[in-house]
């Protein structure tokens, strides 16, 4: 059975944690790029900072993206209606 369901407005602080937490994994996955670009160049050791402190940087920019965004996506539902999204019973098969 498919059920039709609205997203008519999204939390903005629960939104700002998920996707600072997921820019933050983002600036992790970058470190060992970085360090390895870093090798092959003068280090300045305000670079190897810069390089550590990526994951957080990444992390604010992203939670202060989200509630922004969040907060713009609520102004907009209210409009709009929001948006459609299908779901079906993980029990049944999907044909």
């Amino acid at each position: 059975m498919i059920a039709v369901k609205r997203l008519t407005r999204v939390a903005p602080l629960r939104a700002g944690l998920v996707l600072g937490l997921l820019y933050a994994a983002l600036g992790m996955v970058f470190i060992p790029v970085f360090l390895l670009m870093s090798a092959f160049g003068p280090a300045a050791p305000a670079g190897m900072l810069f390089i550590l402190a990526l994951p957080v940087l990444y992390g604010i920019v992203g939670f202060i993206g989200g509630v922004i965004m969040a907060a713009l996506y609520n102004v907009i539902a209210k409009s709009t209606g929001g948006l459609e999204l299908e779901f079906i019973d993980a029990m049944t098969k999907h044909e």
